[in-house]
């Protein structure tokens, strides 16, 4: 991969949800980013499916065979898949195949890996459900809190185009410093104002300053 020249932007905001979808642009086509008003639910049906080495996929479907572009997901420390699903299907509902580590102890980013890994072989294998679905050049990650942490990690795999980390615990023991130096394409990273756990300060900022691509800051203030 080239090296991205890294620029750097803070946005302090009273609503996140608009700046959290921002994120799905980054891996859509450009004719479905402009069709597609990511703040509300997408024209495609969405089907769940557990499979693989303890991932939960949420996948669009799709009238025809195309490929899809994927976010691999990662939950906050003991929380369960389905705390996020509404968000995930919505995610999904606009072509995008979700998959999602069940773990609760993702901060390396490997759970969430072992997902892409499962769905690139399940890609080439003649009667599976993501046979031919899966577009691995476009693939982003993203989690909250531990699994912040893990989409960070994880974007240090060349396959990882984009992250959006949302609250990251980089502080917590799965972190490796340095991480945020070995990343292959833009972040979109999102604090919350008022967080005490994952304080933005100390967690946060040396992202933000640190990183060797391009980065969005964004900031909830009451949040």
């Amino acid at each position: 991969n080239e090296a991205i020249p890294p620029r750097r932007s803070a946005v302090y905001a009273g609503g996140m949800k608009r700046l959290a979808v921002i994120a799905l642009a980054l891996l859509a086509n450009p004719a479905i980013a402009q069709e597609s008003p990511y703040d509300s639910r997408g024209r495609y049906e969405v089907k769940q499916t557990l499979a693989g080495p303890g991932c939960h996929f949420f996948r669009p479907i799709m009238p025809e065979p195309h490929p899809s572009p994927v976010i691999l997901w990662g939950n906050a420390t003991n929380t369960m898949v389905v705390r996020y699903a509404p968000m995930l299907t919505q995610w999904a509902s606009h072509g995008f195949i979700v998959g999602a580590s069940v773990s609760g102890n993702a901060g390396s980013g490997r759970e969430m890996l072992a997902c892409l890994d499962f769905l690139q072989k399940e890609n080439a294998r003649d009667g599976s459900v993501f046979y031919g679905a899966v577009d691995p050049s476009r693939v982003g990650a993203s989690g909250h809190s531990q699994g912040a942490t893990g989409a960070i990690m994880a974007g240090r795999d060349t396959r990882i185009e984009t992250t959006v980390p949302i609250e990251p615990a980089t502080r917590g023991g799965h972190y490796e410093l340095g991480a945020e130096k070995k990343q292959h394409g833009p972040m979109l990273l999102l604090s919350g104002g008022a967080d005490n756990i994952t304080e933005p300060l100390s967690n946060h900022k040396f992202v933000f300053d640190d990183a060797n691509v391009p980065v969005v800051w964004a900031t909830l203030l009451a949040a």
